[in-house]
């Protein structure tokens, strides 16, 4: 779990991406993965608190 914002998930994996030498995706495609990780894990964070 992370309360980390979408802007600092992109930069944390554009670091991962440089330091382990992948060849970077477009912004836009990275961008869009991003935030699709994080609206599955908000669903998932969802999911596990509103049974409480």
């Amino acid at each position: 779990m992370s309360t980390e914002g979408p802007r600092v998930l992109f930069n944390r994996a554009v670091t991962w991406l440089l330091r382990n030498r992948v060849l970077l995706p477009g912004m836009t495609p990275l961008a869009y993965l991003v935030a699709e990780v994080r609206r599955g894990e908000q669903a998932l964070i969802y999911s596990v608190t509103d049974r409480r």
